[in-house]
């Protein structure tokens, strides 16, 4: 089984227990996380666009994209060797841009999740209803 979580669950400690239960585990990271390798944190490393740094201890695989801004994502199951492609919009134009395998899958399974929650976002219903209590109140008054 393979879980993607975004950066509210995602830990070293936690990923570091899914593997041990059997879990395969990737997610964007917190920068603030205790665990992390502070040599390739956004404070410290100064990447240009669409570069990226890659750091392995044991299971966890850790990755810095510089995108708009710095993006962390931590992972129990991947190779630091292997390369994605992920879709960048300059102008007009459609560019593949290389990025390490565990970002590209990050990005490729959570899009799923986050064109599930807009579309429940659309049907949403937004209705008012009366308390109890205001309703008793006024069959009182009748």
């Amino acid at each position: 089984m393979t879980v993607y979580m975004d950066n509210y669950y995602t830990s070293p400690d936690l990923l570091r227990d899914l593997h041990i239960r059997g879990i395969m585990a990737c997610g964007t990271v917190r920068a603030d996380r205790k665990g992390l390798p502070k040599e390739l944190l956004a404070a410290k490393v100064r990447l240009d666009k669409h570069e990226y740094k890659v750091a392995q201890n044991d299971l966890l695989t850790f990755c810095v994209w510089q995108d708009t801004k710095p993006v962390c994502v931590l992972s129990n199951f991947h190779d630091p060797q292997h390369v994605g492609h992920v879709t960048r919009r300059v102008a007009a134009d459609r560019n593949q841009v290389e990025v390490p395998r565990l970002l590209a899958d990050y990005q490729q399974h959570m899009k799923d999740v986050d064109l599930c929650d807009q579309m429940i976002g659309y049907y949403l219903l937004h209705h008012r209803s009366k308390k109890w209590w205001q309703s008793c109140k006024h069959q009182k008054k009748k």
